[in-house]
This record gives C-alpha cells, sequence and structure tokens, in this order.
C-alpha cells in the first residue's frame, strides 16, 4: 500500500512540474512543434514517466533532470531568437515545395516528402487541382502553407471596389453612356475603367507561373475523344510554359470529376489512365506538341475538369526563392 501512495505522490508531482514548465518554455512547444520542440517534448515526457513510476529510481534524479532540461531548452530559444542562424540550425527553416506553379522535386526528396503528402495536404485546403498552386511551403511544424494563383483568388472587397470604380470612369468619359469594362474606346482604342493595368498584371503572374509545369485543356468525355484537340502549344511564357487552352466558361460547363493522377515519380500508372479514357498514345501525342517526352515527366494529373496538368524533371526556374541542403 506504501508503494501505491508513493507512486500517486510521484506522479502529481511529474504533472505539475510539467506544468511549471510548460509555461517558462512558452505557449510554441505547444502550438508549433519544431526540431527542438518535439526533442523537448519527447524528452520531457520520458523522463516525467520515470518519475511517476520507477520507484527504483530517486525521485529527485528525474526531477533534476527534468529543471536541467527545461533549462536548456529556454536557452536554446533565447539564442535562436536572438541569431538567425542558430534558429535555423535548432527550429530548421521552411522549405519550398512548390514556386511559379513548378513542383521542386529535388527539394520534396531532400524534406522526405512524398507527392501522395503533398497533394493530401493540398486537398485540405481544398484544392484539388495542382495548377491552381503559385506557391507551396512546407513550414518547420510541418503543415504546408500555400498561395493560389491570381485567377484562382477569391474576389475581395478592395477588388470590386476598384471594378466598381473602373466602371464608373468608363460611364463617365464615354459621357454619360456606360462601357463595358475592358471594352475598346473609339476614339483612341484604350481600354477603359483602368483595365490594361488588370491586364498587365494577369499577363505578368501568367508569365511568371509554371516555369517547370504546363496545362493542357479539357480532354473531352472519356469515350474516346481526341485529347489533342485543343491542346497545342501556345507562345509565352518563360521556361516552356505553355498557356492553358481551355477558358473558364469550357470547364464551368463540364461537371467536376476527382483528378486522376496518371504519372507519379516519373512512372506510368496504367490503371489510372485506364479510368482516364486516355491512353499511352494520346498521352505521348500531347507531350510530343510540347516538345516533350514520358522521361521528362516528374508527374501528371488529369484535373476535375479533365485538363491535363505536367510537372517536369526540369523545373527551368532561374533564381529559385530556396533550395532544399
Amino acid at each position: 500500500m506504501h508503494e501505491y501512495v508513493h507512486i500517486i505522490i510521484r506522479t502529481i508531482a511529474a504533472i505539475l512540474l510539467l506544468l511549471f514548465i510548460a509555461r517558462i518554455v512558452g505557449k510554441q512547444t505547444v502550438s508549433n512543434m519544431t526540431f527542438h520542440d518535439f526533442v523537448t517534448g519527447i524528452t520531457l515526457g520520458a523522463i516525467a514517466g520515470n518519475l511517476g513510476f520507477n520507484t527504483k529510481i530517486n525521485a529527485w534524479f528525474p526531477a533534476l533532470s527534468l529543471i536541467v532540461l527545461s533549462g536548456t531548452s529556454l536557452t536554446l530559444s533565447v539564442l535562436s531568437i536572438k541569431s538567425r542562424k542558430l534558429r535555423q540550425w535548432i527550429s530548421g527553416a521552411p522549405t519550398v515545395l512548390i514556386e511559379g506553379g513548378a513542383i521542386l522535386e529535388e527539394n520534396m526528396r531532400k524534406a522526405k516528402y512524398t507527392i501522395d503528402s503533398l497533394n493530401q495536404s493540398l486537398r485540405e485546403k481544398d484544392i484539388f487541382d495542382p495548377e491552381e498552386v503559385e506557391y507551396a511551403l512546407l513550414e518547420t511544424n510541418g503543415r504546408l502553407s500555400v498561395r493560389r494563383k491570381a485567377e484562382y483568388l477569391p474576389a475581395t472587397r478592395k477588388d470590386l471596389m476598384t471594378t466598381a470604380g473602373g466602371a464608373s470612369g468608363s460611364a463617365s468619359s464615354a459621357g454619360g453612356k456606360p462601357v463595358a469594362n475592358g471594352a475598346q474606346s473609339e476614339a483612341g482604342g484604350k481600354p477603359a475603367g483602368g483595365s490594361s493595368s488588370s491586364a498587365g498584371a494577369s499577363a505578368a503572374s501568367e508569365s511568371q507561373s509554371n516555369a517547370g509545369s504546363e496545362t493542357t485543356g479539357g480532354s473531352g468525355s472519356a469515350s474516346g475523344n481526341n485529347p489533342t484537340a485543343s491542346s497545342g502549344p501556345a507562345a509565352g511564357g518563360s521556361g516552356g510554359r505553355t498557356a492553358p487552352s481551355m477558358d473558364a466558361s469550357a470547364g464551368a460547363s463540364q461537371p467536376a470529376m476527382f483528378p486522376i493522377e496518371l504519372m507519379t515519380d516519373g512512372q506510368l500508372l496504367e490503371e489510372n489512365l485506364m479510368k482516364s479514357g486516355l491512353t499511352r498514345e494520346e498521352l505521348e501525342r500531347v507531350l510530343k506538341q510540347k516538345g516533350k517526352k514520358l522521361g521528362d515527366v516528374f508527374y501528371a494529373v488529369q484535373g476535375t475538369h479533365k485538363q491535363l496538368f505536367f510537372d517536369y524533371y526540369e523545373d527551368h526556374i532561374q533564381s529559385p526563392i530556396d533550395r532544399e541542403r
């Protein structure tokens, strides 16, 4: 009976000591588990377990170990705040997995992050088509941060006010007659309502995105329509980028379907290819039009509107934001 009471007292002491240490170390350990926080957490748990039920060890030994560990962790946290290099070594740094619409296979390999994990994280953010992503970063806490391309971002209040202001400006310049935003004026042929700036921004975003990936228009029905009918390469964009040939109205008219992976890690998925209604020859024909072959493709997927998305091993990114070491 004496041993049971001893264990109860030690366990309560371990819990109270852990709560005290957690308040000293800070909220970051609880909210964002970095490398440093992970090591600290599991070590604290192991020592606290021995303090609670291992009666063969003097209770002061694990208690002293907990105090030393918490002091060391707190010291490292303070040093990481003062030194950026030390902070990157202790807690790590974010890893860019998608840049400009192109999947960075080398960074994914070094971060030990698979294409399946990437797709799962994107789906958790309600993104089922990889072509919608401009940038994706794997944070130090293991979570994925994503920025969509401009054309897939929801309209904000500022966008609506800009559109309304542009329409009002067009109406006043036309002598009180409403002119559609972006329409050509008869006098000088200049776009009304300030749409030239938005068009320029759109063109800049279009040329910058998907440096190492391409999107091809919808492939038609799965019963055998030629998927290359509207997928010819378009001019413009750096790094061999091909502009999507499927417009928004065409995509919206088709019922959304679940994306089908056609190639992962450079391997062709024959069963999925049959489910998509495509053949190997049709896929090779699409790639040939883009000046590519199957061996150049790292990842390929048929999107929610049967558009084809390709990511190549060669990303053609001149100055990558991040290169995992």
